[in-house]
C-alpha cells in the first residue's frame, strides 16, 4: 500500500524536490559567488529569473508561473485536438484559433528564451542549454508556428503540403509535459537506462519479422494453384470460359480470399493477403506482439502452423527485455524515492524483524496448506498447523502496533519530562538563593515572635542570643547552597540519563 500511494503520488506530483529555505540561500549564495561580467543589479534580476523558471519550489511565484505554462501546454494540446472537429468549425472562426495558437506559442517562446538568456548562472553554457533532450523539445514544439507563418505565402510550399506536415510537429508540445511530470521523466530515465535492452529486442523483433514474413509467404504461395493450366481448362460451371477465368471471377467475388481451386493470387503467383514478403512485416508485427487485428490471417494449414509459431516465438522474444526495461524502472523510482525525504521512510529494524517472521510463517502455512497427506489425521493436524501459522502472522503484527503505540507513549512522557527537567535547571540560582534566605530569616522572625509571647504567659524561657539566631540562618543558607551546588552539579548526570529517544526505538 505504501509503495502504491507513493506510485501515485511520483506520477502526479513534480518531479522536483521540495527546495527549502536553506537550500535556495545556499543555491543564490553559490551562483552570486561565481564571476560576472555584468553589474550587480543585472546579475542579481538573472538569478532571480532563473528561479522563477527553473525552480518551481523555490518560492509561490515560482510554482504560479510554473502552473501558468503547464496550463498553456495542456490548453495548447486540448487546442489542437479541438481544431479537427467538424462541429466546432461553423461556431467558432479561423482567426480565433490562430489568435489562440498565438497566444500559446508567444508563452512558449517567452519561457523558452528567458531560460535561454539566464542558463549561464547556474554554470550551464549556451550551447549545453540548446543540447539538452528537454529543450530541444521546446524549441521543437515552437519553430512549426513561426515556420508556417513565414511559409504561408508561398505557392510552390503550399502546394506540396508541407505546412500541414509542419503544423503536425505541434503534437511534440506533449512531450513538454516530461518537465513538470514525474511519470514521464522517470519513464525517460528508465528506457535510458535500458538501453541496451531496447536494442536486443529491436535486434530480435528484426530477426523475428524477416524470418516469419518470408515464412508465411513462401508458406502461403505453395497452395497457389497454376495459372496456366487453368487457363488451358474449360470452365467447371459449364460455361464457356475459361478455370483461369472463373478463378480470377470468383477471387474478385470471395470474401475471404479464396475459391474452389485454393486460394487467391495475383498474377504473379503470390498470395494476394501477403502479395510480398514487405508487406507480409505488417502481419509480423501484429502477431509477435499477439495483438492479432485480424485482418490478414493465413488461408492454408502450413501458413496457419507459421501463424502458431509466429505468435510462441513472439512472446519469448519480447518477455524478456520487457522484464529488463522494468527492472530498471524499478531502480529509477527506488533512486526517486531515495531523494525524496518526505517519501523516504526507512524502516526500524524492530519493524523488519517482525516483517520477516509475518512473512515466515505465511509462508510455513501456505506450504503445509500445500502438502498432500494420506492420512485423514495429518491432513486435519497440517490445516490446523497451518490456521495457527496464519495466527502467529497476526499476533506478530499486532505485537509490533502495540509495541510502536507504546514506545511513542514513552518519547512524549520522556519529552515532557526533560521540558520540566529543563525548566528547572534554567532557574536562576542567585535569585533562588536569595529568596531562600529572605524566607528563613522571616520564619526564624515569627518564631522568636512566638517564643516571646508565649514565654510572656507561662515560664520565663532564656531568649535566644542574637548570635544563635544568626548561626541558625547561616545553617540554614549552608544548606541551600549545597543543594544548589548538587543540583549545578548533577545537570549533566541528568542530561546524560534522560535521553529523549526517537520515535519508534525500543526503550529499555
Amino acid at each position: 500500500t505504501e509503495r502504491a500511494s507513493g506510485m501515485r503520488r511520483t506520477f502526479f506530483g513534480s518531479f522536483r524536490t521540495s527546495t527549502s529555505s536553506a537550500q535556495v540561500g545556499a543555491m543564490i549564495a553559490a551562483m552570486e559567488a561565481r564571476p560576472s561580467k555584468l553589474p550587480p543589479p543585472a546579475q542579481k534580476l538573472r538569478i532571480q529569473l532563473f528561479l522563477l523558471f527553473e525552480e518551481p519550489t523555490s518560492s509561490p511565484a515560482a510554482q504560479a508561473v510554473s502552473l501558468f505554462i503547464l496550463g498553456c501546454i495542456v490548453f495548447s494540446i486540448a487546442l489542437f485536438v479541438a481544431e479537427t472537429m467538424p462541429s466546432l468549425k461553423p461556431h467558432i472562426a479561423p482567426s480565433a484559433w490562430h489568435g489562440l495558437e498565438l497566444f500559446c506559442t508567444l508563452v512558449f517562446t517567452v519561457e523558452y528564451v528567458t531560460r535561454l538568456c539566464v542558463c549561464t548562472v547556474a554554470g550551464k553554457t549556451v550551447c549545453g542549454f540548446i543540447k539538452a533532450p528537454m529543450n530541444v523539445i521546446d524549441i521543437v514544439a515552437i519553430l512549426p508556428f513561426y515556420l508556417w507563418a513565414a511559409l504561408q505565402n508561398v505557392p510552390a510550399i503550399r502546394a506540396l503540403g508541407v505546412l500541414r506536415t509542419v503544423r503536425l510537429v505541434r503534437l511534440f508540445r506533449v512531450l513538454k509535459l516530461g518537465r513538470y511530470s514525474a511519470g514521464m521523466q522517470l519513464m525517460f530515465v528508465a528506457l535510458k537506462n535500458s538501453s541496451q535492452a531496447a536494442l536486443v529486442l529491436m535486434f530480435f523483433l528484426v530477426i523475428g519479422l524477416v524470418l516469419f514474413s518470408s515464412a508465411v509467404y513462401y508458406a502461403e504461395k505453395v497452395s497457389c494453384p497454376d495459372q496456366e493450366e487453368l487457363s488451358l481448362a474449360r470452365a467447371t460451371d459449364g460455361s464457356n470460359r475459361t478455370q483461369l477465368q472463373q478463378y480470377v471471377q470468383e477471387c474478385f467475388d470471395s470474401v475471404a480470399s479464396s475459391s474452389s481451386f485454393g486460394i487467391c493470387c495475383n498474377d504473379y503467383g503470390a498470395p494476394m493477403a501477403f502479395p510480398t514478403i514487405i508487406e507480409a512485416t505488417w502481419w509480423s508485427i501484429v502477431t509477435m506482439t499477439t495483438v492479432g487485428f485480424g485482418d490478414v490471417v493465413p488461408q492454408t494449414t502450413l501458413g496457419r502452423i507459421v501463424g502458431g509459431i509466429t505468435m510462441l516465438s513472439g512472446i519469448l522474444l519480447i518477455a524478456l527485455p520487457i522484464a529488463i526495461i522494468g527492472t530498471k524502472f524499478q531502480e529509477a523510482y527506488d533512486d526517486y524515492i531515495a531523494q525524496q525525504p518526505h517519501l523516504n521512510k526507512p524502516k526500524s529494524e524492530a519493524r523488519k524483524q517482525a516483517e520477516v517472521k509475518n512473512a515466515m510463517y505465511l509462508e510455513m502455512s501456505r506450504r503445509l496448506r500445500r502438502v498432500p497427506f494420506v492420512d485423514p489425521e495429518m491432513e486435519g493436524l497440517a490445516r490446523d498447523c497451518a490456521e495457527g501459522m496464519e495466527d502467529l502472522a497476526q499476533i506478530e503484527q499486532e505485537m509490533w502496533s502495540m509495541q510502536k503505540c507504546e514506545n511513542d507513549t514513552q518519547y512524549e512522557a520522556l519529552k515532557s519530562f526533560d521540558q520540566i527537567l529543563s525548566k528547572l535547571l534554567t532557574i536562576d540560582p542567585m535569585r533562588s538563593f536569595a529568596s531562600i534566605a529572605a524566607s528563613a530569616k522571616a520564619k526564624n522572625k515569627i518564631r522568636q515572635e512566638d517564643s516571646v509571647s508565649a514565654g510572656s504567659e507561662s515560664t520565663p524561657a532564656s531568649p535566644k542570643s542574637p548570635a544563635s539566631a544568626q548561626q541558625n540562618t547561616s545553617s540554614v543558607l549552608a544548606v541551600n547552597a549545597s543543594s544548589r551546588a548538587r543540583a549545578q552539579g548533577s545537570q549533566v548526570s541528568m542530561a546524560s540519563v534522560v535521553t529523549v529517544q526517537p520515535p519508534g526505538s525500543v526503550l529499555s
